[in-house]
């Protein structure tokens, strides 16, 4: 019973896909990128950096904590 519910769920699934005449394709942007990539990738590198900087410092905690 249960493979036959999975079947029918499958056929009703991709009948709108197989209805189609031509396959489907990822859809394409006419749009040049809006940025330079070198540019984000500095910025990534940059925060980063801060995030390990900050990772190492030692921690300024008494022995009263």
């Amino acid at each position: 019973m249960v493979m036959v519910m999975m079947s029918l769920l499958m056929t009703i699934c991709t009948s709108e896909v197989l209805a189609q005449d031509s396959p489907l394709r990822p859809p394409t942007t006419k749009e040049p990128p809006s940025g330079p990539k070198f540019i984000m990738m500095g910025i990534a590198l940059v925060l980063a950096a801060l995030v390990i900087v900050v990772a190492i410092f030692r921690t300024k905690r008494g022995h009263q904590d």
